[in-house]
């Protein structure tokens, strides 16, 4: 099939870079939230959800998601710490299924940032990264 812009294509690391530095910003600010301004309502949101320990869970969850958002704007680790927020968004997309009023995103908004994510862990880092392959 013909590109409309087949010079564009030497440019897509470029592609990469941008997801990963968005996700791993969306993933930064989530995270804060979750550890340092809304702490009890994201426990009670885990309460709700029933899953164990709502305020420990919660704390994982925001320290889990502010590192990963760290690594993956370092681009350090790109394709681990996708992978793992992968997951981490998996779990908030069940949440968001099962109990739609707990969450305040959309299920497209979790379904973008899992594929987000997904691209992430298939194509590597792309430009301005630690982890560039040899």
């Amino acid at each position: 099939m013909l590109n409309a812009f087949p010079s564009l294509l030497a440019y897509g690391l470029a592609g990469a870079f941008i997801i990963r530095i968005v996700l791993g910003i969306l993933f930064v600010l989530a995270g804060f939230i979750k550890v340092f301004r809304n702490r009890e309502e994201c426990a009670r949101i885990f309460r709700e959800a029933g899953l164990p320990a709502p305020r420990a869970f919660s704390m994982a969850t925001g320290l889990i998601e502010i590192a990963g958002g760290i690594f993956l704007i370092a681009g350090f680790g790109t394709q681990i710490a996708a992978i793992v927020l992968a997951i981490v968004t998996l779990g908030f997309l069940t949440i968001k299924i099962r109990q739609p009023e707990l969450l305040h995103n959309d299920v497209t908004y979790y379904i973008l940032i899992l594929a987000m994510a997904l691209s992430l862990a298939v194509t590597g880092a792309g430009f301005f990264a630690f982890d560039l392959p040899l």
